[in-house]
């Protein structure tokens, strides 16, 4: 029997949908998400609104660029003015509160110095070599024994040519 043609588009839609929602929101938009943070030199670790800032930097670079109230007292009820540093500290967020934090200091123009955008500069510099040492991760070796350590009275044979002759090779 041959179904209407409505009908199986019908289900084809219904079927389909949920498959492409879910493609977009676990594959595209991370995808997306990874080429914007690679234009960056943020970290991924460092928050990219400030836990605590001085008073006077936060109020020019903050408070004073904020065009509505409702941002204003936002930001305020995140922040708390510490009288013995003379600083504003932020208290900790979730998600949600993170990101309206974050959206709304983008419309201030403040870019904290981990985060600015640098466009293909990374790309340049790790393709030319001009990269800063510590960008790449770097082997950490434990040498148990050196010119200047106490050695016990006595080492066992193998474990003198693994440790020992191992680090002068």
């Amino acid at each position: 029997m041959v179904e209407p043609r409505r009908k199986t588009a019908f289900y084809f839609t219904v079927f389909i949908i949920p498959c492409v929602v879910l493609y977009i929101l676990f594959f595209i938009a991370p995808f997306i998400k990874g080429i914007g943070i690679s234009l960056t030199n943020w970290d991924g670790l460092t928050p990219k609104t400030p836990i605590i800032m001085e008073k006077n930097q936060f109020e020019s670079l903050i408070l004073s660029k904020l065009k509505k109230q409702s941002d204003r007292d936002y930001v305020l009820k995140i922040y708390s003015l510490d009288p013995e540093d003379n600083s504003y500290k932020r208290i900790a967020l979730n998600g949600i509160e993170r990101r309206k934090l974050e959206r709304i200091f983008r419309r201030t123009k403040y870019e904290p110095s981990l985060n600015k955008f640098v466009g293909l500069d990374n790309y340049k510099k790790v393709f030319t070599g001009k990269v800063d040492p510590d960008f790449y991760p770097h082997i950490y070796v434990q040498q148990k024994y050196t010119a200047t350590s106490d050695l016990p009275p006595t080492i066992a044979k193998k474990d003198f040519e693994k440790e020992v002759l191992g680090n002068c090779r």
